[in-house]
């Protein structure tokens, strides 16, 4: 709950922050308006007091282009209103008539100042859909060309900040404007004039932070389609991929119009379409996203309305004019709206249904929506504010990012419990294999009640061959620890076999008959049988692989001369040829019913004479090298 709500005053001083910023630059000091196309500043200092947006009531002549020297000499003329700036003229009124959206006009100020020989900026966002500035009846700025009709007429979006010095202390500023190619027309931005550095400072400070935010958001929106990618069966990180590169995009075709400036040889009309299918295809495939993530508490109908209503609109972005598609504008505005109001509904399900992350991801998704909806109320002008979108989207990221941190943290926490109950199971599983390998061993150890602690001896004997013999550079790579470690248990199934020999041939104290030796032979068949049935039961290789190779072969010779299959030099396992040195030496250092024990010496004597004929001469070079050491493994579990 604490991180939650540290999580949720963060982004509430985050919204406090971005909404009381526009409010702020306006309301820092009661800043002068144009009265009657006349703004007064002779009192006021720019580099003091900051820059001042043009607002107010500007002369206005509507389908007439003038520049200074034809402007009349009255300074209420007939031919002139006074129209509100910025705003857009669809509803300005002539005669009791709606002049409408398609049409042409000119736009006057006089500004009063003491800032004679000053160098002054004005900084010009954009006008609908064609303007050109003039100071004392010079052109200081233009976007597009201005015309009377649609074909003399050039749209264009580029803002600018442009220089000028006043001569004197009343500046005269024109403002023509036209528009045949939206719904809504006229200077739908304000114009901002103040001191050069502040107002450049201004201008680069806002491209900066625009800039980075649209790396940013599209960067992390290449990182979710490359986790798509990764994890194919996963949708969510395709949809919100997607959504990232579509508000990158957008972002850059509407806040100081970053694509139009670096892209200036892209006609208006594709990057107007642009903009607005960056809109209409970013809504949804958003509502693909939520609904990926909380798909139980999502109207499948709905959703195939939503996508139907979007892609009937991208349609006709795609296929009209921008006198055409422009209309469509409010209706998705509203749309999306709607569409907001639903998800809000869909969160408070999901948080009922106690789905993990939804308090997070609503509160970031609640600042994303309230930008939108700013963002549409800046774009009908009913207030007057740069886009919000890339900021409430950045903020959305966080909530993303804070969520995720929360899930790695509680999958860390699982993980960790997890590893615990593996190493748990692992440590159980190692004693039960090791207890299940003596229980087999020891049903052939009873009933050969003379071989004492041989099993002990026998394992003791095969480790410390394996440890010496894995240090040749032949072996090194297939003598590893887990080999050792396995080749250790395993060494005392060797014999396991016995068990299936009756007690008249096992147990007989003097020499065997040759059909009695062939029944003894039999026991490694015998054995290796029973592990070979145990292993294909448990479907895993394991450790019991060393043990049937050992049982099977632990009697075969080098020479070929041994038994049950005759195999020769390597046919032998590796395992089953250090065994047989171990099982050869326990036995030749026992004392049997049918044999005296042979001394240490004796019996090394007899293992190293039988180099190549009966035993690996490999593993014979290192049992001399061993041999004191086999003899206190001797002497350690003597019977």
């Amino acid at each position: 709950m604490i991180p939650f709500i540290r999580f949720f005053y963060i982004s509430l001083l985050s919204v406090f922050i971005l909404f009381s910023n526009s409010a702020a630059l306006q309301s820092r000091e009661i800043r002068p308006v144009a009265q009657n196309g006349v703004i007064d500043l002779a009192t006021w200092d720019f580099k003091k007091d900051g820059s001042v947006a043009l607002k107010g009531e500007w002369q206005f002549f509507w389908k007439q282009l003038l520049i200074a020297k034809d402007l009349p000499s009255d300074p209420a003329p007939a031919t002139s209103r006074f129209a509100r700036l910025p705003a857009k003229w669809n509803h300005f009124k002539i005669d009791q008539e709606n002049i409408g959206s398609y049409g042409y006009g000119t736009y006057t100020l006089t500004m009063l100042h003491n800032h004679a020989g000053i160098p002054l900026a004005f900084r010009i966002k954009e006008m609908s859909s064609a303007y050109s500035l003039f100071i004392d009846g010079q052109l200081i700025s233009s976007n597009g060309k201005v015309g009377k009709t649609k074909e003399e007429t050039v749209p264009e979006y580029r803002p600018l900040t442009v220089n000028f010095t006043p001569t004197g202390n009343q500046t005269q500023i024109t403002l023509q404007i036209s528009n045949f190619n939206l719904k809504e027309g006229g200077p739908i931005k304000e114009i901002i004039v103040g001191d050069v550095q502040q107002i450049h400072t201004q201008s680069l400070n806002w491209q900066v932070i625009n800039l980075i935010l649209i790396g940013l958001i599209f960067s992390i929106g290449l990182y979710h389609l490359l986790l798509y990618i990764l994890l194919e069966k996963y949708v969510s990180p395709l949809y919100f991929g997607i959504f990232c590169c579509l508000i990158s995009l957008r972002t850059a075709l509407t806040n100081d119009r970053i694509l139009h400036v670096l892209c200036p040889g892209i006609s208006w009309d594709i990057l107007l379409k642009l903009e607005y299918l960056t809109f209409y295809l970013a809504v949804p495939i958003f509502v693909l996203y939520i609904a990926s993530l909380f798909p139980k508490e999502f109207s499948r109908w709905l959703l195939i309305l939503i996508n139907i209503l979007a892609a009937a609109s991208s349609a006709v972005v795609i296929f009209y004019p921008p006198t055409v598609f422009s209309y469509t504008l409010n209706i998705y505005q509203i749309f999306t709206i709607l569409t907001g109001c639903y998800l809000i509904r869909v969160f408070v399900q999901a948080h009922k249904a106690g789905r993990e992350g939804t308090r997070v991801i609503f509160v970031g998704f609640l600042i994303l929506f309230l930008c939108v909806f700013y963002d549409i109320l800046g774009a009908n002008y009913v207030i007057q504010s740069d886009y919000t979108l890339h900021i409430g989207m950045f903020i959305f990221i966080f909530s993303q990012a804070y969520l995720l941190s929360l899930k790695f943290s509680k999958a860390l926490k699982r993980v960790e419990k997890q590893k615990n109950e593996i190493i748990e199971s692992h440590k159980q599983f190692q004693n039960s294999r090791i207890a299940l390998i003596l229980g087999l061993a020891k049903l052939a150890e009873y009933r050969d009640e003379d071989t004492g602690s041989h099993l002990e001896r026998i394992r003791e004997y095969a480790k410390i061959l394996a440890i010496e013999l894995s240090k040749k550079q032949e072996y090194t790579e297939y003598i590893s620890q887990d080999y050792i470690n396995d080749l250790y248990q395993s060494s005392i199934l060797h014999d396991i076999g016995k068990i299936g020999i009756p007690d008249a041939v096992l147990l007989k104290p003097g020499k065997l008959t040759p059909e009695e030796f062939d029944i003894i032979k039999t026991h490694t068949t015998i054995g290796g049988d029973a592990i070979a049935a145990i292993e294909s039961n448990s479907k895993v290789r394991s450790f019991l692989t060393l043990g049937r190779n050992i049982a099977y072969s632990h009697h075969e010779k080098w020479n070929g001369q041994g038994y049950p299959k005759g195999l020769k030099g390597h046919q032998i396992p590796l395992s089953a040829r250090i065994v047989a040195i171990a099982d050869v030496y326990d036995a030749l250092t026992s004392e049997r019913p049918y044999k005296k024990a042979f001394s240490h010496e004796k019996s090394v004597e007899i293992i190293l004479k039988d180099s190549s004929t009966h035993f690996d001469p490999d593993i014979i070079e290192i049992f001399k090298k061993l041999a004191p050491q086999f003899q206190r493994i001797r002497k350690n579990y003597f019977d």
